[in-house]
């Protein structure tokens, strides 16, 4: 064949052919290569904090290629140009990463989520709190209350004057310590809880009785016993879930039968 003056063999004109179309392979795979893809855009994940509350919305700045994902490591994925805000449905260490179309890593974060929990006691009418002091006889209760003398002096068990009977008891004055609201109810509020079936464990003390233990999400709280008046008790809640713990401990004042 003869170009422009020049003539080429058969096997010139077979190697020029097989270049032209190497040629259009390698503008083929250029032109079919992703826009946007990890090699040509930096991708970066932050978020404003590194510890957050089951149920905050967390914010996170993400960048990457147009066709990355972000997966929130909770079971969740949100296409690149969708992702900002965050409601974790996850408790504990959780990895939040970027992905590439092809599901290749391109960055990552972590974020401690702990469960959320709100504590609250109602409280009624105020009563005296009698002083109470071991009873000689534990028949009845292991405690006594103490009573005024004629001369204004406390009487306690074993002592001349104190009450022999309950009739002679009822014409005397007791010592009072102090004037406390009655507590009514105690609740734990928890969204974590609600969502993963967490364990709400409360664990009532006092003075004179053994402990209390219930499981519940809302108590009146008290022990089994009853007294005139109000009587200290403390109350520790805990709540458990997924292995993840918060807690809470408060003195109140419980009257009544428990």
């Amino acid at each position: 064949m003869t170009i422009r003056g020049t003539t080429f063999s058969p096997r010139a004109l077979g190697l020029m052919a097989l270049l032209a179309a190497a040629i259009v392979v390698v503008a083929t795979v250029l032109v079919t290569r992703p826009a946007g893809s990890s090699d040509d855009v930096a991708s970066e994940i932050a978020c404003e904090v590194t510890k957050a509350e089951f149920g905050d919305p967390v914010d996170c700045t993400v960048s990457g290629p147009a066709n990355a994902t972000v997966d929130w490591g909770d079971g969740t994925q949100s296409p690149l140009a969708e992702a900002g805000t965050h409601l974790f449905a996850a408790l504990g260490s959780t990895d939040v990463r970027v992905l590439g179309g092809n599901g290749d890593l391109l960055a990552t974060t972590s974020i401690e989520i702990a469960p959320d929990f709100a504590f609250s006691c109602e409280y009624g009418t105020v009563r005296p709190v009698y002083e109470l002091t071991p009873a000689l006889d534990t028949t009845v209760a292991p405690y006594d209350f103490v009573y005024i003398g004629e001369d204004g002096s406390s009487l306690y068990p074993g002592d001349t004057d104190y009450p022999s009977s309950i009739i002679v008891a009822s014409k005397m004055e007791r010592s009072i310590v102090s004037n406390e609201s009655r507590v009514q109810s105690c609740r734990v509020d928890s969204a974590a809880a609600d969502a993963f079936d967490g364990t709400i464990t409360w664990t009532v003390t006092s003075e004179w009785y053994k402990p209390v233990v219930t499981r519940t999400k809302a108590i009146t709280p008290g022990v089994r016993a009853h007294w005139d008046g109000v009587q200290p008790i403390e109350v520790h809640v805990e709540l458990d879930v997924l292995g993840h713990a918060a807690s809470e401990r408060v003195g109140v004042f419980f009257g009544g039968c428990g």
